[in-house]
């Protein structure tokens, strides 16, 4: 254990250093080359480098797939003196940007790839550094390429820092969607002493607010908190207290679960503005999804966190959007699992090497005894 602990730390910390201090190529190349993959297949163009090697087995359609790799941006770490790109153990932790979020995850997936000396079916590894932007050409085009060469996987699993106190306590079976929505209410703008020759949007959208401001558009389900509308923005006018506006814009989100859609968000908005002179814009930015809590997938990762963890972890469906919503978008069972998220995206990012361990066992576990 103690050989093994060093090298996942090392793995981890390896990938933590190259940070943008290495291209893409860079970090695939390193990974491919100290996980001795089987014919590392490249695919580069100008937009996105994706490979997708293939170990351990015989059978055309993968059995589990293990995915992810994040890229972080500038000025997330201030704990490196001599160099922001080289991660630093203190205490017990491994202090660098993406140390939870989530190359942590990664290095304990390539670990225990690298140590399977027995599995029946195919492990396959998709690693992107998309999942922060916009996801064109990340997972979704990993997957449509593995769609027509007839390979999508069984099952997968991303690396997502899941866990909220302790390594193991949650996991992801699930997210909501996320709709995104402007209303611009529209009007006749005037003096505040003639109100009778204005057409004051303001006030036209308070009497309908009330029904539409914090609104459930459901009730929630065992897994999912009730859809609700939450305004973000309101603004019109010029700033000044003698002139009505001409236009009133409203902004808003929608966290939605698997029983509100897009079309649902676009009838209530239409019922409730009805009658007044505006336009709407909706934009659905992810579609929930939810995994069968008695899928394969789901029941093997709980035996064998409560195996290596001691714990039955939380099936949860909260938090924002991952690269999740891509594999079940192609129907694939997907489950996320991961350290503990406390500091994502924050100055002085840290994981728990202890953590890190466990999450190797974890997944190598689960390879093991997978059925």
């Amino acid at each position: 254990l103690a050989r093994t602990s060093f090298v996942i730390d090392e793995r981890c910390r390896r990938l933590l250093r190259m940070g943008f201090a290495g291209s893409k190529k860079d970090v695939i190349d390193c990974i491919a080359r100290n996980i001795a993959f089987k014919e590392p297949k490249y695919n580069y163009n100008d937009k996105e480098k994706f490979f997708r090697p293939e170990i351990f087995g015989s059978k055309l359609i993968d059995d589990l797939i293990l995915i992810g790799i994040r890229a972080k941006g500038k000025d997330f770490n201030r704990i490196n003196v001599s160099d922001e790109y080289i991660s630093n153990f203190l205490d017990g932790y491994i202090y660098a940007r993406g140390a939870q979020d989530m190359k942590s995850g990664v290095a304990a997936i390539l670990q225990a790839c690298k140590d399977v000396r027995e599995f029946d079916g195919s492990l396959t590894i998709i690693l992107t550094s998309y999942e922060e932007c916009d996801g064109i050409y990340g997972t979704k085009e990993a997957l449509k390429y593995l769609q027509d060469n007839n390979s999508l996987p069984d099952f997968a699993i991303v690396a997502e820092p899941t866990s909220t106190n302790k390594i193991g306590d949650m996991i992801k079976i699930g997210r909501r969607g996320s709709i995104n929505g402007v209303i611009k209410v529209k009007g006749i703008q005037g003096h505040a002493a003639y109100p009778s020759k204005c057409i004051n949007p303001i006030h036209q959208a308070s009497a309908v607010l009330a029904n539409f401001a914090g609104y459930d558009m459901d009730a929630g389900s065992r897994y999912f908190d009730p859809s609700k509308i939450v305004i973000t923005d309101i603004r019109g006018g010029m700033e000044v207290c003698n002139v009505t506006p001409s236009e009133l814009k409203i902004m808003f989100n929608i966290r939605n679960s698997d029983l509100t859609s897009y079309e649902d968000v676009k009838q209530y908005c239409e019922h409730i503005f009805n009658g007044l002179d505006y336009e709407l814009t909706l934009k659905e930015g992810s579609k929930p999804f939810l995994t069968d809590a008695n899928s394969k997938v789901v029941t093997n990762l709980i035996d064998s966190i409560n195996r290596i963890c001691g714990v039955r972890p939380e099936l949860s469906t909260t938090g924002g959007t991952s690269d999740a919503r891509y594999f079940a978008a192609f129907g694939v069972p997907v489950v996320e699992f991961g350290v503990v998220n406390d500091r994502i995206h924050a100055v002085d990012e840290r994981v728990s090497i202890d953590e890190v361990e466990k999450l190797y066992e974890v997944f190598s576990d689960l390879i093991r005894y997978f059925k």
